[in-house]
This record gives structure tokens, sequence and C-alpha cells, in this order.
């Protein structure tokens, strides 16, 4: 399966998904903590309860691999769970335009080529010519 992509110079939003052993929606104890493997590609901003972040790419294509570690123990201890997905950032809309000119060339002339209409010798005579139509 490939990779979520992002455009570059965009953002988007990446929300965590919490769920227990029977797909119950659950809780985490603190704040999750993200991360992004390469901020040379995108960076992420945690919202304020950490559930949720914006990734930004900062315009560079390449993969960059978002993570986040929580701490799923709702008491005293911590049970430390982690989470990732690669992100690859792609080109985005175009926004300029520039036109690239080849090196001069000789271009093909009129007469270049067989003329597959030229009038047809016969028997050594001289070529035929078209009678024009009064």
């Amino acid at each position: 399966m490939p990779n979520p992509t992002l455009s570059a110079g965009r953002a988007k939003t990446v929300s965590l998904v919490l769920k227990d052993k029977f797909g119950n929606d659950a809780s985490v104890d603190g704040a999750p903590v993200w991360a992004s493997t390469n901020p040379d590609i995108a960076t992420v901003t945690p919202s304020a309860d950490g559930l949720s972040c914006t990734l930004v790419s900062s315009g560079r294509m390449g993969t960059a691999e978002v993570t986040v570690d929580l701490d799923a123990d709702l008491g005293e201890g911590v049970r430390s769970l982690a989470g990732s997905a690669l992100v690859d950032v792609v080109s985005g809309e175009v926004s300029a335009v520039a036109l690239l000119l080849s090196e001069d060339f000789d271009p093909e002339m009129p007469g270049d080529e067989d003329d597959e209409d030229a009038p047809v010798e016969e028997d050594g005579d001289e070529p035929a010519t078209p009678t024009p139509n009064p």
C-alpha cells in the first residue's frame, strides 16, 4: 500500500484514533508526544491536548515518518505505546512556467522528401507535364 501524500508547501491534520482491545474508544494518560523523523521535509505541531498534530511540509519533496509516543496506563505506572506513519511529500500544483529552447537545427524543407505526387516518366521520355484545365 502506498504511503499517504502531502503536497509540497501544504499541511494536514493527523489525528489519533485510540481503541481498546475490544474496539471501544480509549484514553491515554497525559499528552502524547509527536515528532517527525525528517524535519527538513515535514514538521509537526501538536494540538493542546496532544490528540492530533498539524503536519507541515517544508516545500521539499521526500519522505518523513510521523511518530507519536503515549502512556497507555491510566494509573500511576507508565506503559509506553508508539505509533508511526510514513508520509511522502510530493510536488504541488504548477505555479511557474518556463520555456526551454533547444539548439538550432536544420528543418526539413519542402522537396527534401520523395514527392509521391510528381509526374511519372514513361520509357525514357521527358517527364509528363500536367496540362492545365481551360
